[in-house]
């Protein structure tokens, strides 16, 4: 009887011990995962296309940008897409019932090369007045196999282009 008492103390205290200190008790050490960024933030952007067609897109970050760079680009960690009107990039856009295109990459440390997207899907979300009723994401597949998944709040542009 004695026995079973120190047994079931043991599973209990097992139980409850932290995962670091699972080690210790015989146990292989765990590797945690590393959090995922997520890009909680869309500021559109609009600019000139080689022709001076207008150009849109938006850049999701995961910091609240503000408007600062000529360019319109943050600091990396970042996420950039172009919206095309014709079907022929990879990743989908949906805006209500429309659907358009989008040239989409994501940059992830300064100096680094950025990583297009070879599929996936950025959806503005939906809402009924001042009531969200399908929040703005994004799921969008890279060539390395990596993918990049979240809902994002949209921001106003930071400066109003025209060309000529």
């Amino acid at each position: 009887m004695k026995s079973g008492v120190g047994l079931a103390l043991f599973v209990v205290v097992t139980a409850l011990m932290p995962a670091d200190s699972a080690q210790t008790a015989g146990n292989s050490p765990r590797a945690t995962p590393a959090a995922k960024m997520q890009f909680s933030f869309g500021r559109y952007w609009n600019g000139c296309g080689p022709v001076d067609q207008p150009t849109s897109g938006m850049t999701l970050t995961t910091v609240r940008s503000r408007c600062k760079k000529p360019d319109g680009l943050p600091d990396p960690p970042y996420i950039n897409m172009q919206f095309v009107d014709s079907g022929s990039a990879p990743v989908v856009v949906v805006q209500g019932t429309s659907r358009q295109s989008a040239s989409v990459s994501r940059c992830l440390k300064t100096g680094s090369a950025c990583d297009n997207a070879i599929g996936g899907t950025i959806d503005f979300g939906a809402s009924i007045g001042l009531r969200v009723t399908r929040p703005a994401s994004y799921d969008l597949k890279f060539k390395d196999g990596s993918t990049e998944k979240g809902t994002f709040t949209t921001l106003p542009p930071c400066v109003r282009v025209v060309c000529w």
